[in-house]
């Protein structure tokens, strides 16, 4: 009933290089999150823009009520690289 769940997309998920993307995420039963574009911790929801100069994942990982981990992952393909 409590399961920890986050999720993470990326909008637009493939863009040209000097472009933005904007990830989003959500999460539930959560008590803290980390991601691999930020060393701290954030916020279990919300959104950044983010312009890699190539493709990269971003991933998300988050600890729920109970101790488990989750975690999530959006892929932001640059093109021409």
């Amino acid at each position: 009933p409590d399961t920890p769940r986050v999720g993470l997309g990326a909008e637009p998920n493939t863009i040209k290089r000097g472009e933005s993307s904007t990830l989003r995420w959500t999460s539930v039963n959560v008590v803290s999150c980390k991601a691999n574009w930020n060393n701290e911790a954030i916020n279990t929801e919300g959104s950044i823009e983010v312009s890699p100069t190539r493709t990269k994942t971003y991933t998300i990982r988050c600890i729920g009520i109970g101790g488990e981990r989750v975690q999530n992952a959006a892929r932001v393909t640059v093109m021409g690289n």
